[in-house]
């Protein structure tokens, strides 16, 4: 019973570091290698020392040897209907789904819903771009921050 208990713990241990893009993850080693010279086998390290880790970076299209890339936020381009663009690396490479989140304070965050993502050709390199319509509803409140999450 413990052997079996050992191995589907490691198993599952295994699943959960290809789904958050460990180094395992085939995709990751290819964006890693888009960079050379550039040692990005820690997914945990931040190599340009922006604050995000190399994880981060990969899930989120951004250049990991760039401190000026450090945001996914392309533009904002409506505040009064809640459209704004962000960078991520196709999904169907990562195999993350990325989800809008919301909040009128940033201590209390609700998934929304309804918010629609369409999502741009992908360039050559992986990265897309992505439009986000958070729902109409949310516009009642005074402030609305938008989070992309990814899962």
């Amino acid at each position: 019973a413990e052997t079996y208990l050992l191995v589907g713990d490691a198993l599952g241990r295994a699943m959960i570091d290809l789904h958050l893009g460990q180094t395992g993850n085939p995709d990751y080693q290819i964006w890693n290698a888009s960079y050379p010279n550039v040692n990005l086998s820690d997914p945990d390290d931040d190599y340009d020392g922006d604050g995000l880790t190399n994880r981060e970076e990969w899930i989120w299209g951004l250049d990991p040897t760039s401190k000026k890339s450090m945001n996914p936020i392309a533009v904002v381009r409506n505040v009064s209907t809640g459209e704004l663009t962000y960078t991520r690396r196709d999904d169907a490479l990562t195999g993350l789904a990325y989800e809008v989140w919301v909040s009128s304070d940033l201590v209390s965050w609700t998934k929304d819903e309804n918010a629609t993502q369409s999502t741009s050709v992908p360039d050559g390199s992986g990265v897309e771009m992505v439009t986000v319509n958070v729902s109409n509803s949310l516009f009642s409140n005074e402030r609305l921050f938008v989070r992309i999450q990814a899962q």
